[in-house]
């Protein structure tokens, strides 16, 4: 966009000011709207091709990386040709098609999808005992054949036998009880069914391949499998049953309501939250001056309050997930996927930022949705590498391969943005900012502890150590990604449909307390029928 324009100055009018000129621009063809359904016609071939029925065709399975390599070209044509007058769609554009490409790839290319398990329960009780065979695991990836093959026994590893059936395309197996280890179908419907689980379920619940961040299956579930699952390292609260996870959800969102009514009126008052970051506005009137005339409590508030913006917003989108398929779906229609155990929080207790720092915040306390996708390709290159993955170098190929994936899906975020933003030098230099912090961190940790310093330190100072580097690291990088997303507008999205402030006369002039328009929503005519439909 043109930088001599001169921009409006409040909330809304900016909001109109970006939806006429996006629209106009698409009138003179400048601009290009994200069309449904033709820019999802890339996911559309993909899933044709993973829905084809078992088969040990060398046609057909190198038949895949064409189709993978369309699936990307139509991921990047789109990311790069399209844009929204809603900045959050625009945002979200990006960060959909460059991680679909990224996790798509990590269950095809990284890990073979057709070797994947998940945990099923039988419609009916066998009739009589079942056949006990092997199975043939020579052919399946690491990650699978170890899931298969190792449980943890007080510590250590134990090989047993697979009750599965003798191929690992089978639809289903017989079982003395209702759990199994299913693997890929031949039956289409239940085909369909376990590919789209698999695309779906990000952290992996009830598959071989779980996210190790999440607990595992129920004892009474996990008792009756064979292989056992493994153990996991859980970080997140997890559920009993669907009663008080549906409770426990519907509290949440709730009170994430009133958060971000709160947080998004205060943002209303503040230039910076609408795209004016350089030169660094001052902070609202209605503060003291004290906060008024100091960069650093003025900076320490923007930052804080996105921060919480921020994962507030994600908290509430995941907080649907369980609400809809366990409570509106239910068991029912879905199944086992509709049970407590699959929906345990999207991010861990705020008390491992006191032990862990910075690992902490990124490992443990923030949401581990992208968790899987992201460990995927930084395996699959420390195999490739010969690095065992707990060496010092594999660690840190690890590490760095991992932040270096989410920033690059962010800046991808950035950069379908409407207005003006910096997508490398902002999302991806924050990311690699985090694993050069995470990789200190734990230099400076291990020195503290081969000294004998740590030891030595009672845990309340530890403590009180560990908040104050983990701030000041927040404080310096956190800007680097904060800055982008106001460039780009992120901060004008409206997260929930109604405001109890605006109600109360909080807010601009004439504000509405209704705040969901479907004002960036029309539809766009393309000059031929499969081009068009509905923009966003």
């Amino acid at each position: 966009m043109d930088g001599s324009i001169l921009l409006p100055r409040t909330h809304n009018a900016l909001n109109d000011f970006y939806q006429l000129h996006f629209r106009e621009a698409v009138q003179r063809g400048d601009q290009i709207p994200y069309v449904w359904p033709y820019r999802s016609f890339g996911t559309y071939v993909l899933l044709a091709y993973l829905l084809l029925p078992p088969t040990k065709s060398r046609v057909v399975r190198y038949a895949f990386y064409p189709t993978f390599a369309f699936f990307s070209y139509w991921s990047w044509k789109t990311m790069i040709e399209t844009k929204s007058a809603s900045m959050a769609i625009g945002y979200l554009i990006g960060i959909a098609n460059s991680w679909a490409a990224l996790w798509i790839a990590s269950r095809t290319i990284f890990t073979d999808y057709r070797t994947a398990t998940r945990i099923e329960r039988q419609s009916h009780y066998p009739a009589q005992k079942a056949t006990v065979v092997r199975q043939d695991v020579s052919n399946l990836s690491p990650q699978t054949r170890d899931a298969f093959e190792r449980r943890r026994v007080g510590g250590r590893s134990k090989r047993e036998d697979t009750t599965t059936s003798s191929s690992p395309h089978s639809s289903s197996q017989t079982r003395d009880g209702s759990y199994y280890w299913q693997t890929l179908p031949s039956r289409f419907s239940e085909r369909l069914d376990f590919i789209i689980d698999l695309l779906c379920s990000m952290r992996g619940p009830g598959w071989a391949h779980q996210a190790r961040s999440i607990p595992g299956p129920p004892e009474y579930i996990a008792s009756q499998l064979k292989p056992h699952p493994l153990s996991t390292k859980s970080v997140v609260r997890e559920y009993k049953d669907r009663q008080s996870l549906l409770r426990a959800n519907m509290i949440r969102i709730l009170k994430f309501q009133i958060y971000l009514d709160i947080i998004k009126t205060l943002m209303t008052y503040d230039p910076y939250f609408l795209g004016f970051v350089e030169p660094t506005p001052p902070a609202p009137t209605f503060f003291p001056a004290l906060i008024r005339d100091s960069p650093v409590l003025t900076k320490s508030y923007r930052l804080v309050l996105a921060l919480f913006a921020t994962r507030i917003a994600l908290g509430m989108i995941f907080c649907l997930s369980p609400i809809f398929f366990s409570g509106v779906l239910g068991p029912k229609v879905i199944g086992l996927r509709a049970e407590s155990w699959y929906y345990s929080d999207f991010g861990g207790d705020w008390q491992y930022l006191l032990s862990h720092g910075i690992a902490g915040w990124w490992g443990a306390w923030w949401h581990q949705m992208f968790r899987l996708g992201f460990e995927a390709p930084s395996k699959w290159a420390c195999e490739k590498l010969g690095l065992p993955q707990r060496s010092v170098s594999g660690k840190t190929a690890t590490l760095l391969i991992v932040f270096a994936c989410s920033g690059i899906v962010h800046a991808f975020g950035s950069m379908n943005m409407y207005p003006e933003t910096k997508p490398w030098s902002g999302p991806f230099l924050f990311f690699m900012l985090q694993a050069v912090g995470v990789l200190l961190e734990s230099v400076l940790t291990y020195g503290l502890k081969t000294t004998g310093i740590t030891q030595r330190t009672p845990q309340t100072i530890k403590k009180i150590v560990m908040v104050i580097w983990l701030a000041t690291w927040i404080y310096y990088t956190g800007p680097v990604l904060i800055d982008d997303f106001s460039r780009g507008g992120v901060w004008l999205f409206e997260p929930i449909p109604f405001s109890i402030l605006k109600m109360l006369g909080f807010g601009e002039e004439n504000d509405h307390w209704w705040r969901w328009r479907a004002r960036n929503i029309f539809w766009y005519s393309g000059g031929t029928w499969w081009k068009s439909g509905i923009a966003l």
